[in-house]
């Protein structure tokens, strides 16, 4: 056992310890630093703290420098904007630098890295590997911020077939959503007072949910507007509708 061998400290000094190959006489000044961690919801710029929890070393030198062993497996260490690979060594005095990029919007899960921090001493002696943990918070998915208003004119007791762009690209203001999420699905909340809405040859009720796309829906012609087969003048018709995207799966209308 390397302990067992240390017989007598001033008998020693300037041999060789079979365990870490340094001099007895300055083992103990090898600095001890504990691990961390953070909770974040997005990116996270990097303090001092992060890296000196619980810093000592025997011989009262201070923190200097830290050595990046291992990389998280998700998201992006940068110093100075450009990405770091492993061992990359930064002087703490530049902490600012430093910074980590989840890298758009993912769920809640944990990462980690291994680091060492070293002393100002003449030699820099780097310290125990310690753990840095980012427990990061599930992103939750935004409903769209924008369903518009649209307009269609068709001929007396027509019937007109509704595409994806009349409830999206077309309206005013356009459909959009904060992740860029596509539309998911069509809630009809009111019906025209003359003529019918159908979905696969069925009138639509109240409250109906029909989708966007698949092999029945809005992308393949199955939602139509029957207009009234009574030979009248000019008529308007209206009905509203709600919109729920990918994501999030709420309506907004």
């Amino acid at each position: 056992m390397c302990e067992g061998d240390i017989k007598s400290f001033n008998s020693i000094v300037g041999q060789k310890d079979s365990c870490n190959n340094l001099p007895l006489g300055i083992k103990n000044i090898i600095p001890s630093v504990d691990s961390n961690s953070k909770y974040i919801e997005g990116d996270y710029q990097f303090v001092l703290g992060d890296f000196t929890k619980n810093f000592t070393t025997s011989d009262n030198s201070i923190f200097n420098t830290v050595r990046i062993v291992s990389l998280p497996s998700e998201g992006i260490i940068k110093f100075n904007n450009n990405p770091i690979s492993i061992n990359f060594e930064f002087d703490l005095n530049d902490i600012s630098k430093l910074i980590y990029i989840l890298n758009g919007y993912i769920n809640s899960f944990t990462q980690n890295f291994t680091f060492q921090t070293s002393n100002n001493n003449l030699n820099k002696y780097f310290s125990n590997m310690a753990t840095f943990t980012f427990n990061i918070n599930e992103y939750v998915n935004l409903p769209p911020t924008a369903v518009g208003d649209n307009s269609v004119t068709i001929e007396n007791a027509a019937t007109y077939t509704f595409s994806t762009a009349d409830f999206t690209t077309n309206t005013t203001p356009a459909y959009s959503d904060p992740e860029g999420d596509t539309a998911a699905n069509l809630k009809i909340l009111t019906l025209p007072t003359d003529g019918v809405i159908q979905f696969n040859s069925v009138d639509v009720t109240i409250n109906q949910i029909i989708p966007f796309t698949g092999a029945t829906s809005i992308t393949s012609g199955a939602l139509q507007f029957i207009a009234s087969q009574v030979n009248d003048d000019s008529d308007v018709e209206t009905f509203t509708f709600q919109i729920s995207d990918v994501g999030s799966n709420t309506f907004v209308g």
